[in-house]
């Protein structure tokens, strides 16, 4: 298990701006870390357990990565972690596994979620305007004050939707 100046990882760790660049991650514990503004470049983090992770600001590119994951604007994005707030407007998230995912307030405007696995996320208040959801699957998905249509409408037809949503003329409604 990684340690950091006596902290166990994983279970909430605070990493902010931690230098884990050429540290060996592999199959390391990250669930709850915060790892904002860390520097992961050349950082081995294939295998990677980061439900709950937090992250943004992240300096340099890991020299290995899980499957599941993927850096996009200096956030690491997959299943089950921390984007809330993220900045993430105009990314290519398409085709990628985001279940569990907190991404509430995350500006996702112009955003590629083609195919997206979005199962039991959270989009509370985040903001999809302009976004091409395209076969995006939105199961179990928190949407509440999910902002879609100001100015660009959302493009594409999700795979699925939560219970009592709809898209309605380029808009994500509740009925």
């Amino acid at each position: 298990m990684l340690t950091c100046a006596g902290a166990p990882s994983g279970n909430g760790a605070d990493l902010r701006g931690a230098d884990v660049s050429n540290a060996d991650l592999t199959d390391a514990n990250l669930r709850g870390v915060n790892l904002s503004g860390a520097n992961v470049s050349n950082a081995r983090m294939a295998g990677v357990h980061v439900g709950g992770l937090a992250s943004g600001r992240l300096v340099g590119e890991p020299m290995t990565l899980s499957s599941d994951l993927r850096l996009v604007g200096g956030y690491l994005v997959g299943p089950g972690v921390r984007l809330d707030g993220a900045d993430l407007q105009g990314a290519d998230l398409a085709g990628m596994d985001l279940t569990g995912a907190y991404l509430a307030n995350a500006d996702l405007r112009g955003a590629n979620l083609t195919d997206t696995q979005l199962l039991y996320a959270n989009l509370e208040n985040a903001e999809l305007s302009g976004s091409d959801i395209e076969g995006a699957s939105f199961v179990g998905a928190k949407l509440l004050g999910v902002k879609s249509g100001n100015p660009e409408i959302v493009t594409g037809t999700p795979k699925e939707l939560p219970t009592r949503w709809a898209l309605l003329d380029g808009l994500l409604v509740q009925v």
